[in-house]
């Protein structure tokens, strides 16, 4: 697909780098969006929710049981350590303790992560994360202002071509008719 002749090629879409210096030697650190959790969704589904309340109206599930928010809140760190894993892909991470394959290791992510780097790289890192997968007004703002500087350079560059085409004298052969 193409929007005003531009593709929408996905794999365009890629943060970074983002540096961190060991020795002579440097991590880099690319993020790109998670497009949709198609893969997680049939990996991991939403925990069943089997806790129930007793009511004078009968028996009713409990969605407030602490062991069903304990389920939701695990479920939850599973669904952010699958974006957070998605979106380093392009980092080419050896990960020792996570697999994408294994949704049980997906919410040691960031303990992982955190074993690793100090924690201003950690702090940067998921920022990385959240810039590839999040749009704000301030990154709509910019995208506008690079957009309209981009057709503004276009149309001053087509202006100067056409001014030069004009100016330019013809190469026609001419008659000699004397």
């Amino acid at each position: 697909m193409k929007v005003n002749g531009v593709s929408t090629d996905k794999s365009e879409a890629i943060f970074g780098p983002l540096p961190f210096k060991r020795g002579k030697k440097f991590l880099a650190f690319y993020a790109q969006p998670v497009w949709d959790l198609d893969e997680f969704n049939a990996l991991c589904p939403p925990p069943e929710n089997e806790f129930y309340r007793f009511t004078k109206n009968g028996k009713e599930k409990d969605p407030e049981a602490p062991g069903y928010l304990d389920l939701i809140g695990r479920y939850s760190r599973k669904r952010w350590g699958y974006v957070v894993l998605k979106s380093l892909e392009p980092s080419k991470i050896e990960w020792d303790n996570v697999s994408l394959k294994d949704p049980n290791t997906w919410d040691k992510v960031e303990e992982e992560l955190r074993k690793e780097l100090g924690l201003y790289e950690f702090a940067k890192v998921m920022t990385l994360v959240d810039e590839a997968n999040a749009i704000d007004e301030e990154k709509l703002e910019e995208n506008a202002q690079s957009f309209f500087q981009l057709m503004l350079e276009e149309v001053t560059s087509e202006s100067s071509q056409q001014e030069e085409a004009e100016n330019t004298p013809s190469s026609e052969p001419v008659s000699d008719s004397a």
